[in-house]
């Protein structure tokens, strides 16, 4: 079985240190998607295998961080677009396994480790800054799919993956303007 790997990504300004009890904070306000290596494999290239790896990897741990929001949202807004995101997400996952089964390709069976511990952070947040931490993530990460779906939609070399990058765009893009249009109070 393929051992995941999360590449280390720069973090804060030049010069800024991060104490080690505020790693997880710093990840969760990183700026980038995660990147995803599986071996010496860069699963943001774009062939089917990588391309269903990456994007599998990202619907699940958006649907865990949707499931969460249904219940410790602190705004009904929140709430909402968890519920929207969750639904949309597990429909959209199962979408990926049967043509991932059809492709006969394997799919990641877990998160990678530190998107489970951006989860373990998130699960210890309350009110406004947890609807913050979710927004942010939300709107980093919906970016990210939609890049990658645009991506893959235009040069994606399996039809398959090229159409369901197609569905599936528009619906990232929802999502990503509705979390931007949350206002989170203080």
């Amino acid at each position: 079985m393929s051992r995941f790997v999360l590449a280390a990504a720069v973090l804060g300004t030049a010069g800024t240190a991060v104490m080690p009890g505020c790693w997880r904070r710093a990840a969760m306000n990183r700026p980038e998607p995660y990147q995803y290596i599986v071996g010496d494999e860069d699963l943001n290239a774009s062939s089917a295998a990588s391309f269903a790896r990456t994007i599998a990897l990202s619907i699940a741990a958006q649907a865990e961080m949707a499931r969460m929001a249904t219940t410790r949202g602190n705004s009904d807004a929140v709430r909402a677009l968890g519920s929207t995101i969750l639904s949309d997400h597990l429909r959209m996952s199962d979408d990926l396994a049967n043509i991932a089964r059809e492709m006969s390709l394997p799919m990641p069976v877990d998160l990678l480790p530190q998107q489970r511990q951006d989860l373990d952070w998130m699960a210890g947040a309350q009110g406004a800054e947890f609807d913050r931490l979710f927004l942010r993530a939300m709107l980093r990460e919906h970016a990210a799919n939609e890049a990658l779906l645009e991506q893959h939609a235009g040069t994606g070399a399996d039809p398959r993956m090229r159409a369901f990058s197609g569905r599936w765009l528009p619906v990232e893009r929802a999502h990503r303007r509705e979390a931007a249009g949350i206002v989170v109070g203080q």
